[in-house]
């Protein structure tokens, strides 16, 4: 567990150095770098018990904003592009505490600012989805030696959301999130269901969103 963590940290702090080197004034309003962190929460569903039990995730996110509109004022491109790449913290299984799980993802949302008297809003709406790919891991005991087993899922994920632009770096935003693959266990590996769940997060640009610095 330590181990993620400390993994996950340093991947942050590279990503954080290799992209704010200094951008020019004209290339940073077409391309925009973010780091991110996001809590999701999703009921897994246990149909033969017919019972439900609440996951919590934990993930850091890596984006870019790349503006599609044409800019007639500096920076005042209100559609943009956004790729990204995340990953998770390990999750334990709530119906059994045996499986834990690691999500890696990779996605694509289109960004749309909203338009205030024909200016660039804060607020913005999120849409787009996600190809997730879920490692399982189950710890127990042969021979009494530790042994690890792992099982691996693909979920194919639809995003719709929105957010808010707070500072010229900052922004927050939550999404609903659909699963359509069968990647998660409810008891065993025999028995896997989708999971739908809601996301909250906060971003921060590694360079300044400067139509909001008025």
């Amino acid at each position: 567990m330590l181990k993620k963590v400390l993994c996950l940290s340093s991947v942050m702090m590279f990503s954080g150095h290799v992209f704010s080197q200094n951008y020019s004034d004209r290339r940073s309003q077409f391309v925009k770098w973010n780091l991110g962190l996001n809590y999701s929460g999703g009921s897994l569903s246990n149909k033969e018990e017919k019972s439900s039990q609440w996951v919590n995730k934990y993930t850091a996110t890596l984006s870019v904003d790349v503006a599609l509109s044409e800019i007639f004022y500096f920076d005042s491109s209100t559609l943009y592009l956004q790729p990204f790449f995340e990953v998770s913290l390990p999750v334990k299984n709530p119906n059994n505490s045996e499986f834990k799980f690691v999500t890696y993802a990779g996605g694509l949302h289109l960004k749309k600012y909203l338009n205030s008297n024909f200016e660039k809003s804060r607020f913005f709406l999120l849409g787009g989805g996600k190809l997730e790919y879920v490692v399982w891991t189950l710890d127990y005991v042969k021979n009494n030696k530790e042994r690890e087993y792992k099982s691996t899922q693909f979920d194919y994920v639809l995003n719709g959301g929105g957010g808010y632009v707070i500072s010229d770096r900052i922004e927050v935003f939550a999404l609903y999130s659909k699963g359509f693959g069968k990647a998660y266990t409810t008891t065993d590996l025999d028995h896997m269901t989708n999971l739908s769940s809601f996301s909250v997060g906060v971003k921060v640009t590694l360079v300044k969103n400067w139509w909001f610095t008025k």
